[in-house]
């Protein structure tokens, strides 16, 4: 029987949810070698570069790394967590100062929303992400079989967190969603937002369609406005208003008997937000 490479222990590890540090920085280079024969030098040699330049993304490689040789050692794979820990001393500490993600200023929302009608996928995908406040990975590959009248319900594989813990998100459509998502229906096809041959526009598009304008806010920090729109005219319940970005509030234990997911007090402010970017009301 031939010693188990390290892709077969981390099958566990990688997901269909959203771009993986292991997929795109570890299987290329490890995924074929046996896992008794990965080295603490071969994880470092491999992170060096990312681990100053892209650090986040280092440290959620490590930490996968780490989540997956603890798993193949379960398993009685000839495999030592300690080897992951190794290589991060290797590495070295690296203070890494967070950007916060540049945001548009919600008072100017409505004015962009207004400039981006008629400026194609990218741009409509855009309105969309301004109107549900939907994370970007979740609105670019929007289908239509998940609308069910008022209601979408993003599927888990595209919603932010853990692995095997994460569940459905249900967001209430306004009226001005709904006619956006209609127009995109009669074009045709299985995703709203549709790119290079029937599938979904690509994580970056968006980005670079606010780049290549002289746009300075990106997709993510439309939440931002959002966020900033409910505290300044003080709108609604906070917990509710977390709840509409996805967040998760209060400690394990609170979250364990907090399981409504407040769909229909999120509903009016959700609405108001929606008037408010297409130009109804302040």
């Amino acid at each position: 029987m031939f010693p188990p490479v390290f892709l077969n222990i981390a099958e566990d590890n990688l997901s269909r949810r959203r771009p993986n540090p292991l997929e795109k920085h570890v299987l290329p280079k490890l995924g074929g070698k046996p896992v008794s024969q990965i080295t603490a030098e071969d994880v470092r040699t491999i992170l060096v570069e990312i681990w100053r330049s892209k650090h986040p993304t280092a440290e959620k490689a490590i930490q996968r790394l780490r989540m997956t040789f603890q798993r193949g050692m379960l398993r009685g794979f000839d495999c030592d967590p300690k080897t992951i820990t190794i290589a991060e001393e290797l590495l070295g500490p690296w203070h890494h100062r967070t950007t916060p993600t540049p945001e548009t200023d919600w008072r100017d929302i409505p004015e962009l929303y207004r400039w981006l009608e008629g400026k194609g996928v990218a741009a409509t995908c855009l309105q969309f992400l301004m109107l549900t406040v939907v994370r970007t990975h979740g609105c670019r590959a929007a289908r239509f079989d998940e609308i069910e009248g008022d209601i979408w319900t993003v599927t888990e594989e595209r919603v932010k967190g853990r692995v095997k813990t994460v569940e459905p998100f249900r967001v209430p459509l306004a009226p001005a969603v709904l006619e956006l998502a209609q127009r995109r229906r009669l074009l045709g096809g299985e995703f709203l937002f549709t790119g290079h041959r029937g599938n979904p526009i690509s994580n970056s598009s968006m980005s670079k369609f606010l780049r290549d304008h002289g746009v300075e806010g990106r997709p993510h920090g439309f939440r931002t406005s959002f966020r900033t729109w409910a505290q300044d005219n003080q709108v609604g319940d906070p917990t509710v208003v977390e709840k509409i970005m996805d967040h998760s509030t209060g400690n394990k234990t609170v979250r364990a008997y907090a399981r409504s997911d407040l769909l229909e007090p999120r509903r009016p402010i959700m609405e108001a937000w929606a008037e408010y970017v297409t130009g109804g009301s302040t």
